[in-house]
């Protein structure tokens, strides 16, 4: 099953929407792009991994049908996608919450197979600390596409919809990236 990645969804926040210069006109707008992509994208078979912040400050008016009403568009309740959640700074709601969601887990970081490569799936890429690190990440924005430290072998890539222009990004692309890299798998 096919591995798909993405970060920031910022559902519901129109204060980001702006701050980041998102190109759309509403919130609506916005989340039917980011649904659409994503349908076209997965095509509603896949392993779908979150990487933080579904919505943002704006969350703590939202509550579980809000979250729901954009998740069962993405297929959260489809048994052939399951979903997968690392906790980002504006995810405040309890794990049971998500869980109840229908998100198979919930964690603050979490490590995975890539192909042949070990990553550590986390919402910030601060966390990326030890020499000889993959990692994905989000909370960034546009800051970097990603980024890769020669001495220290870390790679860092940023999952985050708005440098995926508000698509998942699939194992096999996450891979060509590597690839293209200098990252050395220890």
């Amino acid at each position: 099953m096919m591995k798909y990645f993405l970060s920031d969804l910022h559902f519901y926040d129109e204060g980001l929407m702006k701050y980041c210069d998102r190109p759309f006109s509403s919130v609506e707008e916005m989340h039917c792009k980011i649904i659409d992509n994503f349908r076209n994208k997965v095509g509603g078979n896949g392993e779908i991994y979150i990487l933080g912040d579904i919505t943002g400050k704006n969350s703590m008016n939202l509550t579980k049908i809000n979250y729901m009403q954009v998740l069962d568009q993405m297929g959260i309740s489809n048994s052939n996608t399951p979903f997968h959640l690392i906790l980002g700074n504006n995810d405040k709601l309890p794990a049971e919450d998500y869980m109840d969601m229908g998100f198979v887990s919930v964690k603050g970081i979490d490590n995975i197979q890539i192909g042949e490569f070990k990553a550590m799936l986390t919402h910030d890429p601060c966390m990326v600390q030890q020499v000889n690190t993959l990692a994905l990440c989000g909370h960034v924005h546009t800051l970097f596409d990603y980024v890769y430290n020669v001495q220290r072998n870390t790679l860092a890539i940023n999952v985050g919809i708005e440098v995926r222009d508000y698509t998942p990004v699939s194992e096999d692309e996450i891979i060509a990236l590597i690839k293209n890299t200098n990252y050395n798998a220890q």
